[in-house]
């Protein structure tokens, strides 16, 4: 349930005692969330909101779930084709433990581009992996981030007015990871 802040920042969450994730948002500062535990009784918890960067991602969508916020944002909201598309993609674990990613071979994580009309583009498709398997812990409040661009190709732009970016770690839970690529995703909008 969404409640808002009184003037001073207070607030009253009415939720039966349990585990929960409290997601904070507010203009100029960068989303807050953390899993906590209701109990009856508690009543206090100060939470400091942190101010949101001003780093050039100026199109960031996040996604919250019981274990990270995912972000992936693009530098503009809108492009032409043969623009050169900034994209970050950060992941923050929030689950109050550290948590094991497995990864099936040297790539850590991909993007997708879907038009209108399906699938136009995927970052992993023209390069080449080792094929090792690696785990890395991402600890309690890490973040996992990466910074890459690509070019909007002349191709993708036609009767395609907007896009989807999808970004992902390409983890697996196969070899006893902890997380699934579901948990990691994260989705931006653009327009042409």
């Amino acid at each position: 349930s969404a409640t808002l802040t009184t003037r001073n920042g207070t607030f009253e969450i009415r939720a039966k005692a349990g585990n929960h994730t409290l997601t904070v948002r507010a203009e100029g500062f960068a989303l807050h969330a953390q899993n906590i535990t209701l109990n009856a009784g508690e009543n206090h918890m100060d939470i400091v909101l942190k101010r949101q960067e001003t780093d050039g991602y100026t199109n960031a969508h996040e996604m919250v779930n019981n274990h990270f916020v995912a972000e992936l944002a693009t530098d503009r909201q809108s492009y032409r084709a043969g623009d050169k598309i900034s994209v970050r993609y950060r992941l923050t674990n929030i689950s109050g433990q550290d948590l094991t990613l497995s990864f099936p071979s040297g790539q850590q994580y991909d993007l997708t581009l879907d038009g209108q009309r399906g699938r136009v583009w995927t970052w992993s498709q023209d390069k080449s992996f080792i094929q090792a398997f690696s785990t890395q812990t991402l600890k309690t409040e890490e973040t996992f981030e990466i910074e890459t661009n690509f070019m909007l190709e002349d191709a993708w732009v036609q009767n395609n007015p907007s896009f989807l970016l999808t970004g992902f770690l390409a983890v697996s839970t196969d070899q006893g990871g902890q997380v699934g690529r579901e948990e990691t995703e994260a989705l931006v909008k653009f327009a042409i």
